[in-house]
C-alpha cells in the first residue's frame, strides 16, 4: 500500500479529531457562557430597562429565563458575586422570528408567528431587547438583520394606517418629539417604515423589502388577524413607532429617545472566521482560562448535544437549570465559568446525575396559560410533574398530556379518567401522529357543558398543545372567544383568528405540520 496515501490519510483522522474535540460539549457551553457575559454586560451598562427576550431556537441559550425556582437557588446558593452576576439577567418571554423570513429574495411576514405577545412589554418598558446569534463567518442571523425589520414595519404600517405625514407629525409633536426625531421618524415613514443595517443590507435589497411591507400588511387584514385597534390596546393605548437597532460584540449603540419603541436587536455571538478559535481570558481569581471559542454554540443543538444527555432532554431550559443549580457543582464559583479540569466524560456525567435527582423529586415548577373565560389552559411538561402541582386551584380539570418523555405523576384513584396521556413528541413526526390520534382524543373529551375546563400540555407548550387548543375553540367557541350553542362553520380563516388571539398571551408556535393536521381534523368533523 502506498505509504505517502497512508500518511495522508492519517492526517485528515487526525484533523477530523482535533476539529471533533474542539467542538466538544464543553467548549460549546463555555463558550455559550461567554456570550452570555456580554449580553449581561450589556443589558446592565447600556439597555437596563430593556426586558430581555430569547428568539427561538438558538438565542434561548444565551439567556435564562426568570422563574420562582431559579429565585429561589439564587438565595441559597452561598456563591461569590461573580457567580451572583449570572443570575442577573434573564428573560422573560421569548420570541420566534425565522431567518427563513429574512433570507434574499423569500422575504416574508409570517401570519403564524405573529409575536404580539411582545407589545405590552413595549407599552410597560418603552423598548426590549431580543437575543439571537449565528454561526461562524456572520455578524448577526437574518432574523435580527431582516425579519424583526420586517416585523416592526408592518406592526408600524397598521398602527399609522390611512394617516398622512401632517397627521403623524402632529401626533409627535404633542407627543414631545423634537425636530431631529420628527424628522427620522417622517423619512422612516416614507420607507414604509422599513429600518435594516446598512452594513448587512444593500441599498437594493432594502428597497426591494419596502415595496412588499404594503402587502404584509394587506394580508393581516384578509386574514383578520389584527387590526390597529388590537395593537393599540396591547400597546396601552399609547401610539409609538416601533425601530429596530443592532447590537453585536463591539458594536451597538441605543437609540435615545422615548418617541419610540426599541427594539434591540442582539447578537450574542463574537464572529470568528474559522469554526473554532483559541480564547484565553483573565477571570475574577487573577488566573487564564483557556478553550476553543465556537461562534453561535447554541445553534442547531440537536447535532451536538448527545442523546442520551438527561435523557435525551437536554437544551437551554434544563442548561440553565443546571447552572442556577447549587447541587449541579457545574460552575467555578471563582471564574464564572465550568470547572477549567472538567472533560466532556466529567461534564457528561455530572449533568445525568443532577438530572437524574431533579427527576426523581419532580422538581419543576409549570406556567400555565390561561385562555380567557374559556376553560382551557396551556402550558409546557418538561420533566415528570406531581398531579396536584399541575391542577393547582383548577377545578377537576380534564388534563391532556402531548409527550414520549414526561407523565403525570400521584394521580388520585378518581381522578386516573381525567388525565389522557398521548406519546407524541414536538416535532414533525409527532404532528403527523397527531392527525391520526386526533378523532380519539376528540372523543375522549366531554368539553360541551358550559365550565368543563381542560389543561393541555405538551414538551414545547408551543406546537402540539396549542394545536389542540386551537381544536377545542374552533369547535366550542366563536372568534371572540364566547361558547357557541350550535356548530358554526370551521375555516381557515376562522383557524387563523383564534392563533392570533393565542399569540396575543403566549408565544404560540405551532408548526406547520401540526397545523396541517388541526385542519385536516377540523374540516372532516364538521
Amino acid at each position: 500500500m502506498d505509504p505517502i496515501f497512508n500518511k495522508i490519510n492519517d492526517i485528515n483522522e487526525v484533523s477530523k479529531s482535533l476539529k471533533k474535540s474542539s467542538l466538544s460539549l464543553t467548549n460549546r457551553l463555555q463558550s455559550i457562557l461567554y456570550d452570555y457575559y456580554y449580553v449581561s454586560n450589556l443589558h446592565e451598562t447600556i439597555l437596563p430597562n430593556f426586558p430581555l427576550v430569547g428568539n427561538e431556537r438558538c438565542g434561548l441559550w444565551y439567556v435564562p429565563k426568570t422563574s420562582a425556582e431559579a429565585s429561589a437557588q439564587r438565595i441559597e446558593s452561598p456563591t461569590t458575586n461573580y457567580l451572583d452576576h449570572i443570575f442577573k439577567s434573564k428573560s422573560t418571554t421569548s420570541a420566534v422570528f425565522k431567518s427563513t423570513d429574512g433570507h434574499t429574495n423569500v422575504w416574508s411576514f409570517s401570519l403564524r408567528r405573529l409575536n404580539l405577545q411582545l407589545l405590552p412589554l413595549l407599552s410597560e418598558f418603552g423598548g426590549l431587547s431580543i437575543i439571537d446569534s449565528t454561526r461562524r463567518g456572520k455578524l448577526m442571523p437574518d432574523a435580527l438583520s431582516k425579519t424583526i425589520p420586517i416585523w416592526c414595519a408592518v406592526i408600524n404600517s397598521i398602527l399609522y394606517d390611512g394617516m398622512d405625514q401632517i397627521s403623524i407629525k402632529e401626533e409627535l409633536e404633542n407627543d414631545g418629539a423634537d425636530e431631529d426625531e420628527i424628522e427620522f421618524l417622517l423619512d422612516l415613514m416614507k420607507d414604509n417604515w422599513l429600518r435594516t443595517p446598512k452594513s448587512m443590507v444593500s441599498e437594493n435589497e432594502h428597497n426591494s423589502i419596502v415595496k412588499l411591507i404594503s402587502s404584509f400588511r394587506d394580508s393581516v387584514y384578509s386574514a383578520g388577524l389584527f387590526d390597529r385597534e388590537t395593537l393599540l390596546e396591547m400597546l396601552g393605548g399609547k401610539r409609538k413607532p416601533l425601530v429596530p437597532s443592532w447590537f453585536y460584540p463591539g458594536k451597538g449603540t441605543p437609540l435615545a429617545t422615548d418617541s419610540m419603541y426599541q427594539v434591540c436587536c442582539i447578537s450574542a455571538s463574537k464572529k470568528v472566521e474559522s469554526s473554532y478559535e483559541m480564547f484565553s481570558i483573565r477571570t475574577m481569581d487573577d488566573t487564564f482560562l483557556n478553550w476553543n471559542y465556537i461562534q453561535g454554540s447554541g445553534d442547531d443543538h440537536e447535532l451536538w448535544v448527545p442523546t442520551d444527555l438527561c435523557k435525551g432532554s437536554f437544551g437551554p431550559n434544563l442548561f440553565w437549570k443546571a447552572i442556577l443549580d447549587k447541587n449541579s457543582n457545574i460552575i467555578d464559583c471563582n471564574t464564572g465559568f465550568i470547572y477549567s479540569w472538567m472533560t466532556d466524560i466529567e461534564l457528561f456525567e455530572k449533568l445525568n446525575t443532577w438530572y437524574d435527582s431533579r427527576e426523581s423529586r419532580y422538581e419543576s415548577n409549570i406556567a400555565l396559560h390561561q385562555l380567557a373565560g374559556t376553560g382551557i389552559c396551556i402550558g409546557k411538561i418538561d420533566s415528570t410533574m406531581d398531579y396536584k402541582q399541575v391542577i393547582g386551584s383548577t377545578s377537576n380539570p380534564t388534563i391532556v398530556v402531548f409527550s414520549e418523555k414526561y407523565k403525570i405523576a400521584n394521580i388520585p384513584p378518581t381522578k386516573v379518567n381525567n388525565v389522557l396521556e398521548y406519546p407524541i413528541a414536538a416535532n414533525k413526526k409527532g404532528s403527523n401522529i397527531l392527525r391520526s390520534k386526533l378523532p380519539e382524543i376528540g372523543s375522549s373529551i366531554d368539553f360541551e357543558s358550559s365550565g368543563s375546563s381542560c389543561i393541555i400540555l405538551c414538551e414545547t407548550g408551543r406546537d402540539i398543545s396549542i394545536g389542540f387548543a386551537l381544536v377545542l375553540l374552533c369547535k366550542f367557541f366563536d372568534s371572540d372567544w364566547e361558547r357557541t350553542s350550535e356548530s358554526s362553520r370551521i375555516s381557515k380563516t376562522l383557524v387563523k383568528q383564534h392563533l392570533s388571539k393565542l399569540s396575543q398571551i403566549t408565544n404560540a408556535n405551532p408548526s406547520r405540520s401540526t397545523l396541517q393536521s388541526i385542519n385536516a381534523y377540523l374540516f372532516s368533523h364538521q
